[in-house]
């Protein structure tokens, strides 16, 4: 079921110049990420002991991502001011989330929601990886503005799935949908079990316009998917085969893509796993890249990378004692944060060649019982959301909460 999107002209006005006074704040205090003195907050109020991960924060401080439902299930959720908006899904009862960062501050989030309608061929597609469903229920993109949901069509009929990732302030969004032809590069029997083939997208800004990004014109690519826009329309995705429909080979480059073209992002020379997360104002790419190319696909560890077309490729350091990492966001200081794992895994932002570990950064004192695992974005003031491990009062286990870590003012 569709539903429209009431849009006010007065609210977008009041929204972008928010965005404009956030932003000439955000120049005027770009302390170096990776000295400053972080206070930090858990996400968890009205939700009780129930887990929530942050993935997004904008300019306006909205924090998105999502919670687990009383009944097991995940809910998109929006946080202002610290609190919790429930998005809603696309199917009674269904599950919802957004994954990665939407960084536009015109009242716009994007992501994921199932659907009521059964696949019949019994696809878990892309969204199997972040959504639980006891059947196959078709899984869409969507845009949430002022309370209502609107599902993104795809590039096939009813049955066809997509996923939406990030929408830009021209109110462009990208992700990647479903055709409805069989693709024979599938890897037979995948977790996933993918068999349509699938193209990177861009959505918008009329309502249920959709363009297709074309994979890398290169033996073997037959599939794409874009995971992040900066306002220029810049997308970063990845392209390569539909092997299971998440990562893996179909991430065999990583691509940014120009004027609806495609071209090829340099990666550290491990077999797939090559993925942009999030590119800036500034054009500069951040994201995971499989580096040891004895290891095959399946087993492989990824490493945070830098790009630009001016400065070229730089890994991102790993903590120490790691060898497996992510970079999840940039902001538009080139400050980037990410996951660095090894026996365990830590969240840690990086600035000018130097990766620190958030938890060390923690203001004394601030949530210093929470464990920040993940930082998963970063907004032009240094607010940052993610993953933290809590053990409230009295429990016996820990919580996954949403966290947002703020540079403390000199």
């Amino acid at each position: 079921m569709k539903r429209a999107i009431p849009h006010s002209v007065l609210a977008t006005a009041l929204l972008s110049a928010c965005y404009l006074l956030h932003a000439g704040s955000a120049h005027a205090q770009a302390a170096d990420a990776t000295t400053a003195r972080y206070t930090v907050k858990l996400l968890s109020k009205d939700l009780g002991a129930k887990p929530t991960i942050g993935y997004s924060i904008n300019n306006l401080g909205w924090v998105a991502g999502r919670a687990q439902t009383t009944k097991g299930g995940r809910q998109a959720i929006l946080w202002r001011d610290g609190n919790p908006t429930p998005l809603g899904a696309l199917g009674k009862d269904r599950n919802s989330m957004v994954r990665w960062p939407v960084k536009n501050t015109i009242g716009l989030v994007s992501g994921i929601s199932h659907t009521s309608r059964i696949d019949p061929l019994n696809e878990r597609f892309s969204c199997g990886a972040f959504l639980p469903a006891a059947a196959s229920y078709v899984c869409r993109g969507f845009v949430w503005r002022n309370g209502a949901m609107r599902e993104l069509p795809t590039f096939g009929s009813a049955d066809t799935h997509g996923f939406a990732t990030g929408t830009n302030n021209h109110a462009l969004t990208v992700g990647w949908a479903e055709f409805d032809a069989l693709d024979a590069s599938c890897v037979p029997g995948n977790a996933f079990n993918q068999q349509r083939r699938f193209s990177a997208a861009l959505w918008g800004p009329e309502a249920d316009r959709i363009r297709e990004l074309p994979p890398l014109p290169l033996p073997g690519h037959s599939t794409s998917a874009a995971t992040a826009i900066n306002d220029r329309g810049q997308v970063v995705g990845i392209s390569g085969k539909c092997d299971q429909g998440v990562g893996r080979e179909s991430a065999l480059e990583a691509v940014l893509w120009e004027n609806g073209l495609p071209q090829r992002i340099p990666n550290l020379g491990g077999n797939g796993w090559h993925t942009p997360n999030m590119i800036n104002e500034n054009g500069v790419v951040v994201g995971f890249s499989a580096y040891d190319p004895a290891l095959p696909a399946d087993s492989a560890k990824t490493q945070g990378f830098l790009w630009s077309q001016a400065t070229g490729l730089e890994p991102i350091a790993f903590l120490a004692g790691d060898d497996d990492a992510t970079a999840n966001s940039i902001n538009n200081h080139d400050q980037v944060v990410g996951m660095s794992c090894g026996a365990v895994c830590r969240a840690y932002v990086w600035q000018d060649g130097r990766s620190v570990d958030l938890n060390a950064l923690r203001q004394p004192g601030s949530s210093s019982n929470a464990i920040l695992v993940s930082a998963n974005d970063i907004d032009d003031l240094g607010r940052i959301t993610g993953q933290a491990l809590y053990r409230p009062k009295g429990a016996s286990a820990d919580v996954v909460v949403a966290f947002v870590a703020s540079p403390v003012e000199d």
